[in-house]
């Protein structure tokens, strides 16, 4: 019974090894099946017959996972196997720099509403956080001063355009001369002006909203005197945000090479792409310049909010030769030394090449800066099971093999 369960299980392996290696060992193990079914047709008869053929069963099984250790080892060039390899050319592209700088997001448009008279506050008509609507009036002042000279100049518009009628009428009658008249409709233009002014005066008591947007902050109290300009509140536009940052005089000298501009947080799974608006000719008080990027993505929109802080990278192509990359399945390391495998010209063998390794590119290719010139084909997968000089075949594109991937 022990002999039969030891021979089930050589039965086990041989069907597993069946499995793996059909490829490249199918008539040996094509004989090897036949014979265990030339073993479980005689297993009933004797005793004897049952040992002589498990010994050798055993023998013959022994020899094939020999030959194919051997098949598997890195040595044996001689044994006529072809491997199937699957290649990828050298990655030849501009050599590429990042930078990582820190910014924060605010509002595409932001307005400090302000008076354009001064006067002291009489109400304040919003508070923060209020949604307001272009035209809306949200503050005004005292109107008592304007109102009173609103009046004066009336009467005197009034006075004065009564007393040009009169004069007129006497010009007309050339009762007054022609210099009198002049001096009189200059007067009523005068006067007439004075009156305008003074009525926009009046109406510029009234603060109204300049966009349509949130209150952010209220600056002034009221019964505060203000003058023209002052900021009273301040409205932002959140339904278009933009990431403001700054960056260095030596950035800012790369400014013509810059490629992309990606907005990352750790309040967000996937990068942010941004757009660049413009960049300040001139440097702050700090000597950095200025950079406004926009946001596109609506989606991000809606969970961004104005103040958060969000890092940009800047990639940028650096004016030296052209960066060499190859996939990271594509490397094996010997002796703290890195290598890959260059197809031969006539396609059917493979050579070892040393190259030396610099980091990763953002596409998540590693960079080589030593041992190849970007025009080789190189095994891009299962790099580990090959040796020197083994004979290869081209592993070709699949219609069933979707993205590559197998």
């Amino acid at each position: 019974m022990q002999q039969l369960n030891e021979f089930q299980i050589f039965i086990e392996i041989v069907a597993l090894v069946s499995f793996l290696r059909t490829f490249f060992f199918k008539k040996i193990v094509i004989g090897l099946k036949k014979c265990f079914i030339f073993v479980k047709l005689t297993f009933s008869y004797g005793g004897v017959m049952k040992t002589l053929l498990y010994k050798a069963t055993r023998n013959l099984l022994l020899v094939g996972a020999l030959t194919i250790t051997i098949g598997c080892g890195t040595e044996n060039n001689n044994s006529g196997i072809v491997r199937t390899v699957k290649t990828a050319k050298v990655t030849v592209s501009k050599a590429t720099q990042t930078a990582l700088v820190s910014g924060i997001v605010c509002a595409g448009e932001e307005h400090s509403a302000s008076f354009r008279v001064a006067g002291n506050i009489d109400q304040i008509l919003v508070r923060p956080g209020q949604t307001v609507t272009k035209g809306d009036l949200i503050a005004t002042l005292d109107t008592r001063d304007f109102e009173n000279t609103l009046m004066a100049a009336e009467s005197k518009y009034k006075q004065v355009k009564s007393e040009v009628e009169r004069v007129t009428e006497l010009y007309k009658r050339e009762s007054v001369t022609k210099n009198d008249y002049e001096k009189a409709i200059s007067g009523e233009k005068t006067t007439e002006s004075l009156f305008n002014a003074a009525k926009n005066r009046l109406q510029d008591t009234q603060l109204k909203a300049p966009i349509t947007g949130i209150v952010q902050s209220v600056d002034m109290g009221v019964n505060s005197y203000v003058l023209p300009g002052m900021s009273i509140i301040t409205i932002v536009d959140i339904s278009h945000l933009e990431v403001e940052t700054n960056i260095s005089a030596t950035l800012f000298l790369e400014q013509k090479n810059f490629s992309k501009f990606i907005g990352l947080s750790e309040l967000f799974a996937n990068p942010i792409p941004l757009e660049l608006l413009y960049i300040a000719p001139k440097a702050n008080s700090n000597q950095l310049y200025k950079m406004r990027l926009n946001i596109d993505d609506e989606d991000i929109l809606k969970q961004l909010a104005i103040g958060m802080l969000l890092n940009v990278k800047i990639l940028y192509e650096q004016n030296k030769n052209d960066e060499i990359s190859v996939p990271i399945t594509a490397i094996f390391n010997e002796n703290g030394e890195s290598f890959v495998w260059v197809i031969t010209d006539d396609q059917t063998h493979i050579e070892r090449r040393k190259v030396t390794i610099e980091g990763m590119t953002e596409e998540g290719q590693v960079r080589i800066t030593e041992g190849l010139n970007g025009t080789e084909t190189i095994v891009s997968a299962g790099v580990n099971l090959l040796s020197d000089d083994d004979e290869i075949r081209i592993l070709q594109p699949s219609d069933t093999n979707v993205g590559n991937l197998l």
